[in-house]
């Protein structure tokens, strides 16, 4: 029987290498109770949990209540079928996590972002997601053990804290002469963390969000060492990632049009 004072919990970790050390987390504490795991199939199959694939939100309950893992490839959905004080969200895709982050908040659930590039690129309208319905929305510390961050995200109250994975953005640099056409990789970028300036949110668009990079080919040839802007790449403006990028920067006072080149 769970105790009145234990905090209810759920993990998301589509395709996460954290998820495990927050199981791990959860597992020694005696103040949290797991309520639910969604993770990817390999992960479920290394914890030796059973894995039930789910297309709905009843097949998703039905193998949490069977203490069954449900693996499902819409985590918004996953997030659907939380009932829980707090989800921790691992998932490794940023726009993917975002999306799981937001269908908890909505519902009023808590919510621990463990992986940084999320918040990079959407901790803005995540964080007013939480003002309106009057969740949490908290990350780990640089360098925070999982058990720390967990204690702290499972506070009975308390405000939103994103302070703490503000290291400054991560902008991507041609790590060689890179010509029209490549399609780009990590390899092909070093990153080049912008110190945030005081009182003014930076803006993604003097250069490329690593994050951001999968999918992006470049229209024009970008030197080595030089910064690759937004404005070098083709891209859709009507893929959701971008779309909700632009939101997220919008919200943070940031947005403005790209210079026509």
């Amino acid at each position: 029987m769970q105790n009145q004072h234990q905090r209810s919990v759920a993990l998301i970790g589509l395709g996460s290498k954290l998820a495990p050390a927050y199981l791990a987390a959860i597992s020694q504490s005696d103040d949290i109770a797991l309520s639910g795991i969604a993770v990817a199939g390999t992960l479920a199959e290394a914890l030796g949990v059973p894995l039930r694939q789910a297309t709905d939100v009843h097949e998703i309950r039905l193998a949490h209540d069977c203490g069954q893992v449900a693996h499902c490839s819409d985590p918004a959905l996953l997030a659907q079928t939380i009932a829980a004080d707090l989800l921790i969200e691992t998932t490794d895709t940023p726009f993917e996590a975002a999306l799981s982050a937001a269908a908890a908040l909505e519902r009023g659930i808590s919510v621990l972002v463990v992986q940084p590039d999320t918040l990079t690129l959407y901790g803005q309208w995540l964080a007013q997601l939480a003002a309106q319905s009057g969740a949490r929305l908290t990350c780990p510390g640089v360098d925070e053990a999982p058990e720390a961050a967990l204690a702290r995200a499972c506070l009975p109250s308390g405000p939103s804290d994103l302070a703490l994975a503000q290291t400054g953005p991560q902008t991507a640099y041609a790590a060689d002469d890179l010509p029209a056409g490549t399609a780009l990789t990590p390899a092909m970028m070093k990153a080049h963390h912008e110190a945030p300036e005081a009182n003014r949110p930076y803006d993604f668009h003097e250069g490329l969000p690593i994050p951001l990079h999968p999918g992006l080919y470049l229209k024009r040839p970008v030197p080595q060492g030089r910064r690759i802007r937004l404005s070098d790449c083709t891209y859709s403006e009507h893929d959701p990632r971008f779309a909700l990028w632009r939101q997220a920067q919008s919200l943070s006072g940031a947005h403005r049009q790209l210079a026509a080149e």
